[in-house]
């Protein structure tokens, strides 16, 4: 059953938040451009790191927060408009203290990463906990998710979330927001506590094409294989979560898009999209200019300005050996079949 959090009626009109879930480097920022080039669709970014992206500096972080558009989000016209309604509808200033006011789990955890449990120990293990409850909370159980309400922080999440993606949708003058934020969790947060529409586009892509962009960041040949086995492992599982969560919520509010066909057809998907999302299908979608300027956090070729081409990226054919595409078959050829993908 879907829960909705109460938004203070000062906020603007509906608006409908179309939520990309998958894994990382799957085509989500390609998919997020397209959707952005329809005129009653404005993209977010990946929204869950909107407290991260204000708190990180030039002085306490390795990367310095800033909106598509190239400023800090305090600066920047449009977000510094709606961080300023944060401030003048919740109380509180994010510039002084981000993590006061929050949209998800994402925190300090996410700019540590795998540094985290030793550096922020503390942190990590609450956000650790808070995950651990909300996929309790999201199991198919009906028993488990009444029994864990009684610890919800996700609701207060989602009202603050919902009000951002309201006032974009007014600043942008659009009905539509895109937030990429990928994560399953957040997903679901949105799907059953957001009052507002939520439309979910599953993105997945050949998993030997994701075990690819892990492993040519290894150094060695020990670590190469090490990433291969954990690009795999980290692929079947994210997926599977977000097929899982899929399970209990209608197939009318989500839908499931490959990255290599939205390359391959990219104006019969888009239209399979626009007609699922109820919009009309805009006669140039492949041939506007990129718009992204505010997105506040996300792929860094929002940053640069260029457009990006639609094409698929297929060096893993030319770089994987036999070996590793044999391992990528036997550790994740039977699930990527439910995805309609024959290793």
């Amino acid at each position: 059953m879907k829960t909705t959090a109460t938004i203070p009626a000062s906020s603007v009109d509906k608006a409908t938040c179309i939520y990309i879930a998958g894994r990382g480097h799957s085509g989500s920022t390609l998919l997020t451009l397209l959707l952005a080039r329809h005129p009653e669709i404005a993209a977010v970014g990946e929204l869950a790191n909107l407290s991260l992206q204000c708190y990180r500096d030039e002085e306490r972080t390795k990367w310095v927060g800033r909106c598509g558009c190239g400023k800090r989000p305090f600066n920047c016209e449009v977000w510094g408009e709606i961080l300023g309604r944060v401030r003048e509808v919740f109380g509180v200033d994010m510039q002084k203290n981000p993590f006061s006011w929050r949209v998800s789990d994402v925190g300090l955890e996410e700019e540590y990463r795998s540094l985290a449990p030793r550096k922020i120990p503390l942190i990590w293990a609450r956000n650790r906990f808070w995950r651990l409850l909300r996929s309790v909370h999201y199991s198919q159980s009906n028993f488990i998710r009444s029994i864990s309400r009684w610890y919800c922080p996700q609701a207060s999440w989602v009202r603050n979330r919902s009000f951002i993606i309201k006032e974009f949708a007014a600043k942008q003058n659009v009905h539509a927001v895109v937030d990429a934020s990928k994560d399953a969790l957040g997903m679901c947060d949105m799907y059953y506590y957001s009052p507002l529409s939520v439309k979910i586009l599953f993105i997945t892509r050949d998993c030997r094409g994701s075990v690819w962009s892990m492993a040519k960041l290894a150094k060695s040949e020990k670590e190469r294989a090490e990433m291969v086995l954990r690009g795999i492992n980290t692929w079947v599982s994210v997926n599977r979560h977000i097929m899982d969560y899929l399970k209990s919520i209608p197939s009318t509010d989500w839908l499931h898009i490959q990255y290599e066909e939205l390359c391959h057809n990219p104006l019969q998907v888009m239209e399979n999209i626009f007609d699922f999302l109820g919009f009309a299908n805009p006669p140039e979608i492949l041939s506007n200019t990129d718009i992204q300027e505010h997105t506040i956090a996300g792929n860094k070729i929002r940053l640069s300005g260029k457009i990006m081409a639609i094409k698929e990226d297929t060096s893993w054919s030319e770089n994987l050996t036999e070996n590793e595409l044999q391992i990528v078959k036997k550790h994740a050829g039977d699930f990527a079949a439910t995805l309609k993908y024959n290793l």
